[in-house]
């Protein structure tokens, strides 16, 4: 179990900062924000993710490391912040209230953040906020999946008219999906965590199914992004049969 979720672990973080670093790389490239912005909340959560591998793994969270605790909550709301930023400058980037929803994810991020950096006890004293701003990304995640599944559905009645890229429909309806396994993945950790609190990762079987959400977030948001030819055939193939009716 613990190769599992270990190797899980690593995985889904190695292929979010590839992902998200040649995602940066071409919104450096090109100057655009949706891009920069998704990409830089992939490296984030890749790199984050090593982080709290090694505050919650290796070192145990306690008092003795809070400069640990805080750097990884920082992370996390690097990502909380490029990650909503993201999701706006893509699919709601004339809409006001999505600018405020933005706001709104920001400031709880930072007050979480804060709350953290003043609990010199570690985990132990800051447990409860530090999961409360997973829950927070976790809110991020689900409003990601609504916009990608939104989006893809409003991309299947304009493919009908012949006005989409099958492909293109295929990308969002696999980018909904990847957010769909991260919603999974927050869920189940935030259910396990208030129910378990740290002895969640004394439970195995919990610890394997939220890795692999993880790692099912990682593999199709690569696949959605870079399509592998497999599925590039599969669109052709049919493509070429609608067209033959």
């Amino acid at each position: 179990m613990r190769i599992v979720i270990l190797l899980s672990f690593v995985l889904s973080c190695v292929i979010s900062a590839v992902l998200g670093g040649r995602l940066v790389k071409a919104g450096l490239r090109t100057r655009t924000a949706p891009e920069l912005a998704y990409g830089a909340s992939l490296l984030l959560a890749g790199t984050g993710g090593v982080v709290r591998l090694v505050v919650h793994g290796f070192l145990g969270a306690g008092a003795e490391y809070h400069g640990w605790i805080v750097f990884a909550a920082c992370l996390r709301l690097l990502t909380l912040m490029a990650l909503t930023w993201g999701i706006h400058s893509i699919f709601r980037t004339q809409d006001a209230w999505s600018l405020l929803l933005v706001g709104v994810f920001w400031l709880l991020g930072a007050a979480g953040l804060g709350i953290v950096w003043s609990a010199p006890g570690g985990l132990a004293e800051a447990g409860l906020v530090y999961t409360l701003g997973d829950a927070t990304n976790g809110l991020a995640v689900i409003w990601g999946c609504a916009e990608s599944f939104g989006y893809h559905a409003k991309m299947k009645r304009r493919l009908v008219l012949g006005l989409a890229d099958p492909l293109t429909v295929l990308q969002f309806q696999m980018w909904g999906i990847g957010f769909f396994f991260a919603v999974l993945a927050s869920a189940t950790l935030f259910a396990g965590t208030v129910t378990l609190g740290a002895a969640i990762t004394t439970e195995p079987a919990l610890m394997v199914a939220v890795q692999l959400f993880m790692l099912g977030t990682a593999v199709v948001t690569w696949a959605a992004f870079y399509p592998p030819e497999f599925l590039r055939a599969r669109v052709r193939g049919r493509t070429a049969a609608a067209s033959s009716d």
